[in-house]
């Protein structure tokens, strides 16, 4: 079972590669596309909100970045942990809540591509901008409470 379960999640890390290269690289490649050709995608910049452009570009993608990055980090420390015995790290706690700040400033950003594009000034959060980070956050909740029921568990005689 252990052999197993170790493949499977060897597996999934390899899908997360897969699908988290492949993101990024389109992520990339359009913000690229901002700083020249095609004209329509292109940066209309404007003296006044420039910052909050190169801010909008440059958090788009490290946040994607960031939230791929932790969760590979998540799948190796639980194949780790699966290795030593123990079900729930507590070291991949912090992991969740990064991934839950990180999606929810992705989501942000790429709602507000407009004001790159466009140079429109009106600010938009949409509901997916709030309900996934917010998804994410309940089940770093639920897995905080897990690992501290694993604990207790394990001290039980």
């Amino acid at each position: 079972m252990k052999k197993r379960l170790q493949k499977s999640l060897t597996g999934i890390c390899l899908f997360i590669i897969l699908i988290g290269s492949a993101s990024i690289l389109v992520t990339v490649d359009q913000t690229f596309g901002y700083f020249g050709e095609p004209v329509e995608q292109a940066i209309s910049w404007s003296e006044d909100i420039m910052a909050l452009q190169m801010a909008i570009v440059i958090l788009r993608c490290v946040s994607l970045m960031a939230f791929f990055g932790c969760l590979l980090l998540f799948i190796i420390n639980f194949v780790h942990s699966i290795k030593a015995g123990q079900l729930f790290p507590r070291k991949s706690i912090p992991l969740l809540f990064v991934c839950a700040a990180v999606s929810f400033i992705y989501f942000l950003c790429n709602d507000n591509l407009h004001i790159v594009t466009s140079a429109e000034r009106n600010f938009v959060i949409t509901m997916e901008s709030v309900i996934v980070p917010l998804v994410i956050l309940v089940f770093a909740f639920m897995y905080k409470a897990a690992v501290q029921v694993s604990e207790e568990n394990s001290l039980t005689i």
